[in-house]
């Protein structure tokens, strides 16, 4: 009862409660658009087929961003009113001046501030229930559902708002309390960014991109505006762990408001050593702004450089104006202060230069390497990892190789200098190592001309297509049919496989192209179309739509797993195996159907244009001969090359003179005799 007593005070709760009654009533009624009414509204619009993810996605977070707004906003505008009464000197004096201690206020308001976040989700937790009942939803969602979708934003509500009261004791303007706020709730997160992306200016090796591929849940974990967004996937655990953030916060907070002193009211920052820290973190924040800014622009280290120095001072003068209240903020007193910043910057610049950790030539040696994840992207490895893991010895050991010269040819890079041009790049190394630790490793806009060798002994391995190529994965009783497409100009081909014998025998000789051919050649811009393994996908018992990542077969209106294997003209097999059938002309254009063609010459891609518009004017060459026909066609590309120059334009007519196809020959693929033609 003592407890009770000193901690709660009646009056207190009875005078928030009379002075603010109608923010739990308008929360209520924003929650009940944002949920119950929603559920209801879409039973209304889907009247036969309600699809599972529009009725569950409003309990778990993912049918729209409304139910985020209102945690990021609502807990914060209860705060600020709650707790007004700090950032007024008068209505400070009068209530510090009532015989009730400072942890009671502090308590008293805070329990009213949970009780008008609670009641509102309750109550809408309930109203949720009885439409499940009334519409027979059990399939769609369950009691647990709502009960957990309670839990979600009553226990994120608590922790905006308990972040804001804390805020709002070491501040004392109210302006000040909701932007520090927000900034609370960036903050983690935004500096982590700022601060790996300049690092990468900084550091051969690091990359931003790649290092916050492995940070969800680091992000998770520092930034509560980065769990808002990702609440979907909230567990039980965390809620634990937030509940435990809250009891912080508000231990913290109590402690705070105790040894506040009332006549720094309507300063911005009460406390003089915090001060100091927001001073600092403003102009480190703008500092490793300006920094990221120059290092997008591709400014060089120079820059990078000279957008610290300038940013830090603008950043560090700005706190300094806000603190003190006036522009007379330049000074003996200030300036020292902001040399120590600076002095103590330069000194980590100079040993993050210096390598003096030896970040930048540490590698793994091949003993103690499991498996390495290798490629020109970071996005394939984000959830797959284990899928694009290197083990073989040999592969392993040439990309180590390759990792080495990278960083034996620092030297004749210039600091943070990126390469740009037809062979400049991107490289990411993640090493698996025996005692389960990983080395991240990412070089970007580098020159690859002198890895190239490694990359294409690499990417031309059996191992290196079994990731990346799922036909050679495919199980053979799985499929179902094979689709040919091959899409021209005026004219399209579409081939359909159904006999298992047939799509055995394709398969097979799919795989057989692929494992046979080159890096060179599974990147050959001379294609036909796509062939597509049609899968029949299991049906999911969870929901009643198909997924978007299905292929849709027109001719069934059915969807099916796909399984898409580019159609290179250098796959000569298959080109003999539908000839053999009979399959041919229903797959791809053929020189039958072409009676001639016409080739011109363009400087630039615009002529190219202006060239195919009129077709046949100036020096054209025309060529009505079957075998020459064929060889064009074989070697033609369905697109202008932007590097190429001069282009050859190329178009394909059919009997009635109708154009049924164009595009180029890129300079290595123009036939002898065209080339021949244009040189005389």
């Amino acid at each position: 009862m003592p407890l009770k007593t000193s901690l709660l005070n009646k009056g207190i709760i009875k005078n928030d409660i009379k002075r603010l009654y109608w923010f739990p009533i308008l929360y209520t009624i924003a929650l009940f658009f944002a949920v119950p009414l929603q559920i209801i509204l879409r039973l209304n619009q889907f009247k036969e087929t309600v699809p599972y993810k529009h009725i569950y996605g409003i309990l778990d977070f993912t049918g729209g961003g409304v139910q985020h707004a209102f945690i990021l906003i609502v807990p914060v505008l209860l705060a600020l009113l709650l707790f007004n009464y700090l950032q007024t000197k008068k209505s400070s004096d009068m209530l510090h001046s009532l015989p009730i201690k400072r942890n009671t206020l502090f308590t008293s308001h805070t329990l009213v501030g949970f009780l008008f976040l609670t009641v509102p989700v309750i109550a809408n937790g309930f109203i949720t229930w009885i439409v499940q009942i009334i519409n027979n939803l059990h399939s769609f969602y369950s009691l647990e559902d709502i009960l957990l979708w309670a839990a979600i934003t009553i226990v994120m509500n608590m922790v905006i708002f308990m972040i804001t009261v804390f805020v709002g004791t070491v501040t004392g303007l109210t302006l000040v309390q909701g932007v520090l706020t927000y900034i609370m709730l960036f903050l983690p997160m935004g500096l982590l960014f700022l601060v790996v992306y300049n690092m990468q200016s900084l550091m051969y090796g690091f990359s931003w991109r790649f290092s916050l591929v492995y940070q969800d849940d680091l992000l998770m974990i520092l930034s509560p505006f980065y769990r808002i967004i990702g609440l979907y996937s909230m567990e039980a655990k965390n809620l634990i762990g937030y509940l435990v953030l809250v009891l912080v916060l508000f231990i913290g907070g109590m402690y705070l408001y105790q040894k506040r002193r009332l006549e720094n009211n309507m300063q911005p920052i009460v406390f003089k050593n915090l001060s100091y820290l927001f001073k600092y973190g403003v102009a480190f924040s703008f500092m490793l702004t300006a920094g990221m800014y120059f290092q997008e622009v591709g400014g060089g280290i120079a820059w990078i450089l000279f957008g610290y120095a300038i940013a830090s001072f603008l950043g560090y003068f700005i706190a300094e104006g806000i603190l003190q209240k006036s522009f007379r903020i330049i000074n003996r007193k200030t300036l020292t202060s902001y040399s120590i910043y600076m002095g103590t910057v330069i000194l980590l610049l100079v040993g993050i230069s210096l390598d003096f950790t030896g970040y930048e030539k540490r590698l793994p040696s091949s003993d103690e390497i499991k498996g390495v994840c290798f490629a020109t992207n970071y996005y394939s490895y984000r959830h797959q990892e284990d899928k694009y893991l290197y083990k073989d010895p040999k592969n392993i050991q040439l990309i180590s190789n390759a990792h080495k010269e990278i960083i034996g040819n620092r030297k004749n890079m210039k600091f943070s200098e990126k390469v740009y041009g037809e062979n400049s790049g991107n490289l990411y190394f993640v090493y698996q190592l025996k005692n389960g630790k990983k080395i991240t490793r990412g070089y970007e806009g580098i020159d690859l001309s002198p890895y190239m060798d490694n990359i294409k002994e690499i990417n031309s391995s059996i191992e290196y297509k079994k990731m990346h190529y799922d036909v050679l994965n495919v199980d053979l009783s799985k499929i179902e049919k094979i689709t040919f497409e091959s899409h021209h100009d005026n004219i399209s081909k579409d081939l359909v496989i159904y006999d298992s014998d047939e799509i055995e025998e394709l398969t097979k000789l799919l795989q057989d192209e692929i494992i046979s051919s080159n890096y060179d050649e599974l990147r050959d811009s001379r294609v036909w179309g796509v062939v597509d393994l049609l899968l029949k996908p299991e049906p999911d018992e969870n929901t009643n739509i198909i997924e978007a990542t299905k292929k849709y077969d027109k001719y069934t209106k059915e969807f099916y797993e796909s399984i898409a294997v580019t159609w290179y003209k250098s796959f000569d097999s298959i080109d003999e195996w539908l000839m053999e059938k009979g399959y041919l002309e229903e797959a791809r254009l053929v020189k039958d159907e072409v009676e001639f063609i016409m080739v011109n010459v363009a400087d630039s891609y615009e002529e190219a244009d202006k060239i195919l518009a009129s077709m046949g004017e100036g020096r054209s060459l025309k060529i009505t001969d079957k075998e020459k026909i064929e060889i064009s066609l074989k070697n033609y590309a369905n697109h202008w090359r932007y590097e190429d120059s001069p282009i050859y334009v190329v178009a394909f007519y059919n009997e009635a003179g109708d154009r049924i196809d164009y595009g180029s020959f890129y300079q290595q693929h123009v036939p002898q005799f065209i080339k021949e033609y244009f040189e005389d």
